[in-house]
């Protein structure tokens, strides 16, 4: 267990679980191999330990790579969601998905409130909201 060379290319091996992980760290350097297999194992541990660590990413970018993501929607349910992210993007466009919190979702439906929106539109709204954070496990 441990990195090994094959090929000229090292490779790491190592047992997580009770499974055996061998991949092929592409490339010549030992010192390379051998922190891409830490990060390859603390990765996994990680994940196994339910850490989660979403990368940075605008709120922006999130919801149009959501909305184009979703091609086996209908025409109607497509302009509907795309309506509803269009009024969400002012409020959270420029903050990176993961500095969106409850206080920060709580003041954007109290804007809309006062801003006329009707209730069932602020609902559908924060919906669209939800959606593209559940998309990023948030």
């Amino acid at each position: 267990m441990g990195v090994f060379k094959r090929g000229g290319i090292y490779w790491y091996e190592f047992e997580f679980l009770g499974q055996r992980v061998r991949d092929s760290a592409h490339t010549r350097n030992k010192e390379l191999a051998c922190s891409i297999e830490r990060a390859r194992r603390k990765a996994m541990e990680e994940s196994a330990g339910g850490v989660k660590r979403p990368k940075p990413l605008l709120f922006r970018k999130a919801g149009r790579t959501w909305l184009a993501g979703n091609a086996h929607w209908s025409e109607s349910y497509r302009e509907i969601n795309t309506l509803k992210f269009s009024h969400v993007v002012p409020f959270f466009g420029k903050l990176l998905i993961t500095e969106i919190s409850n206080e920060k979702i709580s003041s954007f439906q109290s804007k809309r409130q006062d801003a006329g929106a009707a209730g069932r539109e602020i609902n559908m709204e924060t919906g669209v909201l939800r959606m593209i954070l559940r998309q990023h496990g948030l």
